[in-house]
């Protein structure tokens, strides 16, 4: 059990630094913009061309962020949608694995030898 609040909170903790990097971008990516207006007014080529190269690279900064963030979403909604369980994942997994060693082993396997069944007789003397 302490191992699960352990990690729930390592969880919770890496949410909230995603959170707050998420927010830095977004305020970086505010700050740039103003600075692009800015350029335009100047008519300034080369300061809009560099400008334009840091919001790109905070966009895709902010997008990645993003992605990560709705994978896990993503995640969490099939699990709670679905219904799927632990049990249900290494079902699957399972059954992957037996078709898989099925396939490599020709889908046959050596038979033991049955056992011989008891005589019924008295005794052999």
């Amino acid at each position: 059990m302490d191992g699960i609040i352990s990690a729930m909170t390592s969880v919770k903790e890496e949410i909230a630094n995603e959170l707050t990097k998420l927010n830095e971008t977004n305020k970086d990516l505010a700050k740039e913009n103003a600075k692009l207006e800015q350029a335009k007014e100047d008519n300034d080529e080369f300061q809009i061309d560099r400008i334009s190269s840091r919001i790109r690279e905070l966009e895709s900064e902010r997008s990645a962020r993003l992605e990560n963030k709705t994978l896990g979403e993503r995640i969490r909604t099939l699990f709670r949608e679905q219904g799927i369980t632990i049990v249900s994942v290494l079902t699957a997994f399972g059954m992957i694995i037996g078709v898989i060693v099925e396939a490599f082993t020709g889908g046959t396997t050596s038979p033991s030898p049955s056992p011989s069944p008891p005589s019924k007789g008295g005794g052999e003397n």
